[in-house]
């Protein structure tokens, strides 16, 4: 996540915060992969700013808001939190290593903070949707294997 997007964030709080703490709900729903990434393939300084990229946007765009409204929630003894992940975070997806890395990292930050705050009665949940047939994943229905 870019410097200035947290900043924009950190100071639409304020305003943000009043809806998120009275409703007591977070979904984060960041998602997203500009591209295929296989490790073992030569890495190119290029491939190195996609992979960091997806880890900011997927992983990264769901660990500081959740932090941020999870320490208001858990302040109030009250709230809960979704996360979205994906089937490729927990079974991984060939030539997506670096989308399947953030998925996976969301459900083990899931897993800590439902321990974690589970005891200031703050629900920390993630749901890992599947394969879902769309404009821009037609060529795997259509038989490409992607290797």
């Amino acid at each position: 996540m870019k410097r200035y997007l947290l900043r924009r964030l950190l100071h639409l709080i304020p305003t943000v915060l009043g809806v998120i703490v009275i409703t007591f709900v977070l979904f984060n729903l960041v998602g997203g992969s500009p591209g295929r990434m296989a490790l073992g393939e030569k890495a190119s300084p290029q491939q190195v700013d996609a992979f960091d990229e997806v880890l900011r946007l997927n992983l990264h765009g769901t660990v500081y808001p959740t932090l941020v409204f999870g320490e208001a929630m858990a302040e109030r003894k009250q709230g809960s939190v979704v996360n979205i992940s994906s089937i490729s975070g927990t079974q991984g997806n060939a030539g997506q290593s670096n989308y399947s890395a953030a998925k996976a990292g969301i459900v083990g930050l899931t897993k800590a903070l439902a321990k974690e705050w589970g005891r200031m009665k703050v629900n920390v949940n993630c749901v890992a949707f599947g394969f879902i047939e769309t404009r821009l994943t037609q060529a795997k229905t259509d038989g490409d294997s992607g290797g």
